[in-house]
């Protein structure tokens, strides 16, 4: 029998739901038959981890070969990747094979940031925020991916050689959630309701990507999976960014449980996170800028990462403003054409935010285009994607 690779839903093409069963198989365990094994294991290590979600997307994207197919024709199977019966055996089917992981040690660190990028203790209930994750070597140096080619020189490896590619292509990372009582009581705080809205890692923006999460009040399991690197090439350390909103007060505490990189599974040794204070909701109106933010809030020029990102047709730009003055936040293409004016006059201190619209700019298309904020001798610009 034909098969084709990474067929795990078994539509006899491979598309990116057998990318997304992967992912949902790892959060959920399911029952596996032989074939589903054979289907889903394109790495060829006789496991199914969000990896092989990774190589069915560099698939998709670029007709990456899997590495188990020997003749390169997006066909099984080999027989080879069989346990082997005994002759004249015709009680049973063929087994396919199973491994074990790698594992290796790296340091991982969570930080929670501000809008603009800054680490910081408390945040906003109703407001979102964001956790990054960072994973170095323990002697400080960037760590191996686990292929061929380390991005980061640390001595950390791993038999595995998969891609010749550096960076990391999947991530498995298992959190564990608590709420340290306030002021030091006996009693456990209060849980605080989060809604995850998007998860995000490295130079992955432009390429094909999947993800899924499980949340409860006690654990948030999330897995991701592209067809790009999941390091950014100016910080390789950055790994994966979540954003969340919390939508009540109290505190919270996030620790890593388990971290998974595309197969190879990392032991933590990692000083742990702080304590993240949410506090009430901003309220819209009250003293300070249009946000409530008060008048002696430390402000600094900023200009954040439109989201949603890439989008269609409507996204939100949020910008900070130090001072008051002249501002103009101005869209355009790649090859420098002005195509859109979201503001130009004065715009008071504080925090804004613009909603752009694609379907009510003339002429623009899908692709790739700049916005530029400029005040008080200040530019910023940022990258965004309109997908129509």
């Amino acid at each position: 029998e034909r098969l084709v690779y990474g067929d795990i839903t078994k539509t006899e093409e491979l598309t990116r739901d057998d990318a997304r069963w992967i992912l949902a198989h790892t959060l959920e365990p399911t029952t596996l038959t032989t074939i589903d094994r054979f289907m889903g294991d394109v790495s060829g290590n006789g496991l199914l981890t969000p990896y092989d979600a990774a190589l069915m997307l560099k698939n998709l994207e670029n007709g990456t070969p899997f590495p188990v197919d020997e003749n390169m024709d997006n066909l099984g199977p080999e027989w080879n990747r069989f346990n082997v019966i005994e002759s004249g055996d015709t009680s049973s089917a063929p087994i396919a094979k199973t491994g074990e992981m790698p594992a290796d040690t790296v340091l991982a660190k969570l930080q929670v940031l501000d809008d603009f990028g800054q680490e910081v203790l408390e945040v906003f209930a109703e407001q979102p925020m964001e956790i990054l994750l960072s994973v170095t070597g323990p002697s400080g140096d960037t760590a191996t991916t686990g292929h061929e080619e380390p991005f980061g020189g640390s001595s950390l490896s791993s038999n595995q050689s998969h891609s010749s590619q550096p960076g990391w292509s999947a991530v498995y990372l298992d959190l564990e959630i608590d709420y340290p009582p306030e002021g030091g009581g006996t009693q456990p705080g209060e849980p605080i309701t989060l809604e995850v809205v998007e998860l995000s890692a490295g130079n992955t923006q432009f390429h094909l990507q999947e993800w899924d999460y499980d949340l409860t009040e006690k654990r948030l399991q999330l897995v991701f999976a592209s067809s790009g690197q999941l390091a950014s090439s100016t910080d390789p350390s950055r790994i994966l960014t979540l954003r969340l909103i919390p939508l009540n007060e109290g505190l919270i505490h996030f620790r890593i449980a388990d971290l998974q990189l595309d197969e190879t599974h990392y032991e933590i040794d990692h000083p742990g996170m702080d304590t993240i204070r949410v506090m009430g909701p901003v309220q819209a109106g009250g003293p300070g800028d249009a946000d409530g933010y008060a008048e002696d809030k430390p402000l600094v020029f900023g200009l954040e990462q439109n989201y949603p990102n890439p989008f269609n047709p409507e996204t939100i730009i949020r910008f900070s403003l130090p001072e008051s003055g002249q501002t103009s936040l101005i869209v355009y293409d790649i090859a420098g054409r002005r195509v859109a004016t979201l503001i130009d006059g004065h715009m008071e201190r504080g925090i804004h935010q613009v909603r752009m619209d694609a379907e009510g700019v003339a002429g623009i298309s899908s692709g790739i285009y700049v916005y530029r904020l400029q005040s008080g001798g200040q530019v910023q610009t940022r990258k965004m994607t309109v997908i129509k």
